[in-house]
């Protein structure tokens, strides 16, 4: 997602949780970005209603992406079920979609960053970046 979609998310975050003080500044939106941004906007949308239904308190970033685990699996559960000859083409593309954009999602393991995401110069916590350091 974008930032202008990442900026939409945020304030649903809060909407839904407004006694939380969620995201308080724009260092606690910058650090939320960074972990999310890989996430397609719909598909965080999607992941947060599924939040909201369930659970009485905000979510934390791991529990996003466990929400998008589980909206892999429900669609892997589409596609490869008797149930994708009664939905419609379109329906059955969509869960198709879903399905192949949250693959890097489908086990918790991956969602945490390897030793070379973190050492990647785009990432904030570059490795032999400070005084002294390798």
């Amino acid at each position: 997602m974008n930032k202008k979609e990442f900026a939409a998310f945020a304030m649903a975050l809060q909407t839904y949780f407004p006694r939380e003080q969620l995201l308080p500044n724009k260092q606690a939106m910058e650090l939320w970005y960074m972990q999310l941004k890989e996430i397609p906007f719909s598909i965080a949308q999607m992941a947060l209603q599924k939040w909201v239904a369930t659970n009485k308190w905000s979510p934390s970033i791991s529990e996003i992406f466990q929400m998008v685990e589980k909206i892999h699996w429900e669609a892997y559960e589409m596609t490869a079920s008797s149930i994708k000859d009664v939905i419609s083409e379109d329906d059955r593309k969509r869960y198709e979609w879903i399905y192949n954009v949250t693959k890097p999602y489908k086990m918790a393991k991956l969602a945490e960053p390897s030793i070379g995401m973190l050492m990647h110069n785009n990432s904030p916590l570059q490795i032999g970046s400070g005084d002294g350091d390798a």
